[in-house]
C-alpha cells in the first residue's frame, strides 16, 4: 500500500526535501474526514475519521498554457518525487522567501470569535500570524491572505479587530508558486489555496472544500491554457478501484470494481467506500468564445438570480466560469497510457489526450461492470473521440463536447489493478500578465450499501453537491463559541439575526456601520417570565458587517448581512 499515516507525514517528510527545505504539513480533522495539507497546497491521505481507512492518496493543481511565441509553460505536482513542482510563498525577489513561508496557516472560527468578541484585545496566535501582507520591498504583493478589514484602512491589524476571512469551521490557508524550481518552463503563477470543512450534523460532514486563487505574476500572456485537478483515489483496498465521470455533475469519481472491498488489504468490506471531486466553479472563460462553458443553457452569458441570460461584458466583469470541460485517467506505468514524464505529456492529459498525444476514444461501450468496455486507447486513433473518460450514460447536455447522448461506456473492472489516476480538466482559456482566475472544488465521500459498488450512490451525491455547496453556513463566526453578555443573547437562524432579552425591562440597541455611524435602532421588549426574542432589522441595509451596540454599556457585537 502507498498510504502513509498522518502522523508519519507530520513527523517525517524527508522525501519532500529540496536542498534544506522540507515541506511543512498540517492536518485538517473537522468532520467525518481527516487529511494532511502541505505548504505547496497539495492534499494527502484523505481518510475516514472513524476508521482511518483511505479514500484519496493525493490531490494537486495542474496548469498549462502557451505564450505568444507558442512556447509551452506548465506547472504541476503529483507525488513530490525528485524536484518539487511548487514552492511555498508568494512570488518574491528574495530567493529564500520560500523558507519564510514554508508553513500552513490554520485558523478556526473559535479563533476568529475570540477577536470579534473582544474587539481585538484577545488575539490568538493563529490570527496574529495570518499572512495578510507581503514584503513589498522584495516585490511581493501587499495583499495576500484575505481578511476582514473592520476599519477599512487597508492594513491588517488584529488588535484593532481585523480577522482572517475564512470559510468553514476550520480552514488551512497556503500560498505557493512555480517560479523557483521550474523557472525555465513554469508559468510564473502564484496560488492562494484555502482548504476547509464544516461539522454541522448534515451532509456537509462528508465534504472538504478547496478554493484556489491563481495569479499570473509573470510578464507573459498565455493562451490555450488548461487547468486540472490531479487526483489519486485509494478507496480502502487500493487494488480494486476504478474511475468514472459524471459530466452533468462536473465531477470525476472512484468506486469499487466489485461489491467487496477486501478487508485483508485495508478495505471497507462488503460496504465499499466511494469518493469524488466536483468542480464547483472553474477559471474564467474567454469572452465570446461561442461555448456554454458553465452549462446553464446560456452561450456567452450567465444567468442572473431571475434566470435571465446576461451577455458577457468585459467592462462590467460579466464572464462565464468554465465547469468540467474534460476528464482523463492514466495508469501507474511508463506506457503511453501511463505516468507523464514531460511538460507536453502533462499538457496532453490536461487536454484529455493520451501522453503521446493520441485521442481518447469511446472504445467498445458495453455497459456497467462489463469487462468488454475498452480502455480508450486505440493505436490507430480511429473511433469516436471524446474528452470525458468513462462517462457511463452521462453526457454533455449543451452539446459542446462529445458524448452528446448516452453511450453506455464504463470503466472495465479489468483496469482495477492499474492504480488509476484521474484528471478533472477545465479549458481552454487565456490568462494575461497580471490577471487572476480561480477554481473551487469539493471532495465528497459515501459508504455503499451491502451488495453494491456505490456507483449510483456517489453519482447522486455529486449531482446534489452544487446545492450543498450553495448552502454552506454563512455566519462569519461560530456564535456558540462566544460567551454571551449577561443581559441578552444573540443567534443566527434561517439567514436572519435575532436577540433574546432575558431582562424584565426592554433593551434598546443601536446598529452602527464600520465607520461608527448610526444606521438603525431597535428595541426588544422585556418579560417578567421567560424570554423575549426579536429580529435585528437589517433588511433595509446593504450587505456588510454591522456593530450591534447596547448604549450605556461596553457590550457590542458584530453581525454579517
Amino acid at each position: 500500500m502507498k498510504k502513509l499515516s498522518l502522523l508519519t507525514l507530520l513527523l517525517l517528510s524527508s522525501a519532500l526535501a529540496f536542498g534544506q527545505l522540507t515541506l511543512a504539513v498540517d492536518s485538517l480533522a473537522v468532520n467525518t474526514l481527516k487529511l494532511a495539507v502541505f505548504a505547496d497546497g497539495g492534499l494527502r491521505n484523505v481518510e475516514t475519521a472513524d476508521s482511518s481507512k483511505s479514500l484519496l492518496f493525493t490531490q494537486h493543481l495542474w496548469i498549462g498554457g502557451y505564450d505568444k511565441g507558442n512556447n509551452l509553460h506548465q506547472s504541476y505536482e503529483t507525488y513530490r518525487q525528485g524536484n518539487l513542482g511548487y514552492t511555498p510563498g508568494p512570488i518574491s525577489n528574495n530567493p529564500n522567501a520560500y523558507l519564510n513561508y514554508n508553513r500552513l496557516y490554520k485558523v478556526s472560527q473559535q479563533d476568529v470569535a475570540a477577536v470579534v468578541n473582544s474587539a481585538g484585545s484577545n488575539v490568538p496566535q493563529s490570527v496574529a500570524d495570518w499572512p495578510a501582507h507581503g514584503d513589498t520591498t522584495q516585490g511581493e504583493a501587499w495583499f495576500l491572505a484575505p481578511f476582514v478589514d473592520t476599519d477599512n484602512n487597508g492594513v491588517y491589524n488584529p488588535s484593532s479587530g481585523d480577522y482572517p476571512a475564512i470559510k468553514g469551521d476550520v480552514a488551512i490557508f497556503s500560498m505557493f508558486n512555480d517560479s523557483i524550481l521550474v523557472a525555465n518552463n513554469g508559468l510564473g503563477i502564484e496560488v492562494h489555496s484555502m482548504t476547509y470543512a464544516y461539522n454541522t450534523g448534515t451532509i456537509q460532514d462528508s465534504i472538504v472544500y478547496t478554493d484556489y486563487r491563481i495569479i499570473n505574476r509573470s510578464i507573459r500572456d498565455y493562451h490555450d491554457a488548461y487547468m486540472g485537478v490531479f487526483a489519486d483515489f485509494d478507496l480502502g483496498n487500493p487494488t480494486d478501484d476504478i474511475v468514472g465521470t459524471n459530466i452533468n455533475a462536473n465531477a470525476v469519481f472512484s468506486y469499487n470494481a466489485d461489491n467487496d472491498d477486501e478487508r485483508a488489504n485495508g478495505g471497507f468490506g462488503n460496504r465499499p467506500a466511494t469518493a469524488g471531486i466536483r468542480v464547483l466553479a472553474g477559471p474564467k472563460a474567454d469572452i465570446f468564445d461561442g461555448l456554454d462553458n458553465d452549462k446553464d443553457g446560456c452561450i456567452d452569458g450567465v444567468r442572473n438570480a431571475q434566470g435571465i441570460c446576461i451577455t458577457e461584458d468585459s467592462i462590467l466583469g460579466i464572464r462565464e466560469r468554465i465547469s468540467l470541460s474534460g476528464s482523463m485517467y492514466f495508469q501507474n506505468n511508463a506506457t503511453s497510457m501511463g505516468n507523464p514524464d514531460s511538460a507536453q505529456g502533462h499538457y496532453n492529459y490536461l487536454n484529455s489526450k493520451w501522453k503521446d498525444g493520441m485521442p481518447l476514444i469511446m472504445e467498445n461501450p458495453s455497459g456497467f461492470q462489463s469487462a468488454a468496455n475498452g480502455d480508450g486507447y486505440v493505436q490507430t486513433g480511429l473511433g469516436a473521440p471524446t474528452v470525458f473518460m468513462f462517462p457511463g450514460n452521462s453526457y454533455d447536455s449543451v452539446g459542446a463536447y462529445e458524448p452528446s447522448s448516452p453511450i453506455n461506456w464504463y470503466c472495465s473492472p479489468v483496469l482495477s489493478g492499474g492504480d488509476l489516476r484521474s484528471m478533472a480538466n477545465m479549458g481552454p482559456f487565456s490568462l494575461k500578465a497580471g490577471e487572476e482566475t480561480m477554481l473551487q472544488t469539493a471532495l465528497i465521500w459515501a459508504r455503499a450499501k451491502a451488495g453494491s459498488t456505490g456507483y449510483d450512490l456517489i453519482n447522486k451525491k455529486l449531482e446534489n453537491l452544487k446545492q450543498y455547496a450553495s448552502n454552506q453556513p454563512s455566519n462569519p463566526f461560530s456564535l456558540h463559541h462566544i460567551a454571551p453578555p449577561k443581559e441578552f443573547n444573540y443567534y443566527y437562524q434561517n439567514d436572519e439575526w435575532f436577540v433574546t432579552n432575558s431582562e424584565k425591562t426592554p433593551l434598546s440597541f443601536n446598529i452602527l456601520n464600520l465607520q461608527g455611524q448610526l444606521v438603525n435602532s431597535f428595541t426588544i421588549d422585556g418579560q417578567t417570565n421567560g424570554q423575549t426574542n426579536g429580529q435585528i432589522p437589517l433588511a433595509s441595509l446593504p450587505h456588510g458587517i454591522y456593530l450591534i451596540q447596547l448604549p450605556g454599556s461596553n457590550q457590542t457585537f458584530k453581525v454579517l448581512k
